[in-house]
């Protein structure tokens, strides 16, 4: 299932109530991701929100980690792939290669009014969410592999899972979803043992380091975080 909420101008804040979800139409879009949210030359990230929390490097339960702010004014966001793919050594840039297909499914749309959308990603069980100017804000539950490869080059260098997808985006009155960014978790544990199958070279215990380097979700009772989140820049096409 995936998340809808805010994309021009401010940020989103999400209302209380709705209406029935019993009634209005079912919209079908395929979503693609586009590209990897990164930093801006204004400083700004693209990405989700995923914790409910706006963290710095003090924020124990936002596992120390600096959140960033995106260009729509949206703050909190959680986008540690960013990091993960920035590189300061002057080679070529991780870049989005592919990812697997997402279908996004709204239902109970009659208007663009206060009300009730139930929404769901790639036939997974659906969830409630309210719909509020055009624009709704939730997270749920689906999972997907993205890729990533060098800039310039024709192979993937890392399939990894993403799950916990989220997204925000603007639904037109002509049932069209735009500006829309996805965002997700990457759960560490699944993330290594994916990026060892690949590169089973390279020692499983660097790999992990690596993304504990930059976890920010899902911190344990011992204090440890267990994700990493994931931000991306993605399009609607209505089926």
């Amino acid at each position: 299932m995936l998340a809808l909420g805010s994309g021009c101008g401010e940020a989103f804040v999400q209302p209380d109530g709705g209406d029935s979800c019993d009634t209005g139409e079912v919209l079908r879009f395929e979503v693609t991701l586009t590209a990897i949210g990164v930093e801006d030359a204004d400083g700004f990230v693209e990405g989700m929100n995923l914790d409910g929390r706006a963290s710095d490097r003090f924020d124990d339960d936002g596992c120390n980690q600096e959140d960033w702010t995106a260009p729509d004014g949206t703050e909190g966001i959680d986008n540690q792939l960013a990091a993960l793919v920035v590189t300061t050594t002057g080679g070529p840039r991780p870049v989005l290669t592919d990812h697997d297909p997402i279908t996004l499914e709204i239902g109970s749309f009659d208007g663009l009014d206060d009300g009730c959308v139930r929404w769901s990603v790639n036939g997974e069980t659906p969830i409630e969410g309210t719909l509020f100017g055009g624009r709704f804000e939730e997270q749920g539950e689906g999972t997907i592999a993205f890729a990533i490869g060098e800039e310039g080059a024709e192979l993937d260098v890392l399939s990894l899972p993403m799950h916990g997808l989220a997204a925000r985006g603007r639904l037109t009155s002509e049932g069209e979803l735009t500006e829309l960014v996805v965002g997700g978790r990457m759960d560490i544990d699944r993330s290594v043992e994916r990026v060892h199958e690949l590169a089973p070279d390279v020692d499983p215990s660097l790999i992990r380091t690596t993304f504990e380097g930059v976890a920010d979700l899902d911190r344990d009772a011992e204090g440890l975080c267990q994700s990493v989140s994931a931000g991306f820049v993605a399009t609607a096409r209505r089926l």
